[in-house]
């Protein structure tokens, strides 16, 4: 039996820092922190996670990604979605962009 096969498939649908709010399959959020000092997910990941009590749990892996949303300096990059199926772009007129 693989590792991750006991842990719970999930989605990030927000985070904050190193908190992350993960649904799972049957609408339940948890409120997840990653296991380590650094964590890659971003909001759209599917994660495996562990349960941890009732509403809290440990992400423990990041399933692979479709595509990512990113923004980048010349000092570093900045992650904020994955597996985006649609992305709007809005322009105001006033004032000039």
């Amino acid at each position: 039996m693989s590792k991750f096969q006991a842990l719970d498939l999930g989605l990030v649908v927000r985070g904050h820092g190193r908190h992350y709010i993960v649904e799972d399959a049957d609408g339940r959020r948890f409120v997840c922190h990653p296991r380590g000092k650094k964590s890659d997910a971003v909001v759209g990941d599917q994660v495996r996670f562990a349960e941890a009590s009732a509403d809290e749990g440990v992400v423990e892996a990041v399933e692979p990604r479709r595509n990512l949303l990113f923004r980048q300096d010349e000092w570093k990059t900045k992650s904020f979605a994955a597996n985006l199926d649609q992305l709007l772009v809005l322009v105001a007129v006033e004032p000039v962009f």
